[in-house]
């Protein structure tokens, strides 16, 4: 096998176990991407078959969601209007109402998947030509923050349970602590992830995995009023940003 066929066949079959379908969300089905917008969060697709056959696929907005919190936001000039125009239209990908949209027939779903993550990725970009953009994401903060406490970490890691359930932990702290951030800049966005976060909590609880389970809550966003009580019963700790003194000691001490 020459090295062009190798890295092929290996790059095939991480997109087969990497990619990931969700459960049901308001009647689409969830494709979860390792495909990231700047702030590291997966990209996830949203899927529904129409009256007639076809399959809408979506963002249900969150890309545009995204970029107005980096200060991107697309009404404020018609320059930026028709950067977005111009990105969707090159993918054959639809822009309406805040959402990237694709209509596809069954059998070419996932050239059309693939047209919709192209479209995701490069509007997701358009934050670098925001003037002055120079705001690190909140795990970049977070990576800066344990670095400097010369805390041992992985970030980014994917983590495949005993029920088959997998995910991407954003950090995994002292060897095995999973550790999810929490930050939006919307209560809408804020619950999604708050939502997000407790489904991975409790398929670890369900899979007996008894690696601690921390959730860094980036709380300079004042956007997580009663969205996190759910989560307490499946995290064994929520932490706060602000709190360093708290997280700091949460992220060292043994359980």
């Amino acid at each position: 096998m020459s090295i062009c066929e190798n890295a092929i066949q290996q790059l095939m079959q991480y997109l087969s176990q990497a990619v990931l379908c969700g459960p049901n969300e308001a009647n689409y089905e969830v494709v979860r991407t390792p495909f990231f917008y700047p702030d590291r969060d997966n990209i996830e697709l949203y899927l529904r078959e129409l009256n007639d056959g076809q399959v809408l696929l979506s963002d249900l907005g969150q890309t545009i969601i995204k970029l107005s919190q980096y200060g991107f936001t697309p009404h404020s000039s018609p320059r930026r209007r028709a950067m977005i125009f111009q990105i969707v239209s090159s993918l054959n990908v639809r822009y309406e109402n805040g959402s990237i949209q694709a209509i596809s027939r069954p059998e070419t779903i996932g050239s059309r998947v693939w047209d919709l993550l192209l479209a995701i990725q490069r509007l997701s970009d358009l934050v670098f030509t925001v003037p002055g953009y120079t705001k690190a994401t909140f795990p970049d903060e977070f990576e800066s923050y344990i670095i400097e406490r010369t805390i041992q970490y992985q970030r980014g890691i994917q983590i495949a349970l005993n029920t088959g359930y997998k995910f991407n932990a954003d950090f995994i702290i002292q060897g095995n602590k999973v550790v999810q951030l929490l930050s939006a800049g919307s209560s809408g966005y804020a619950r999604e992830r708050a939502n997000r976060v407790y489904v991975d909590f409790s398929e670890m609880k369900i899979a007996a995995d008894v690696r601690p389970r921390l959730a860094v809550v980036d709380d300079t966003q004042h956007v997580w009023d009663n969205i996190l009580d759910p989560l307490t019963h499946q995290a064994d700790g929520i932490l706060y940003w602000t709190r360093k003194a708290d997280l700091g000691r949460a992220l060292v001490e043994s359980r």
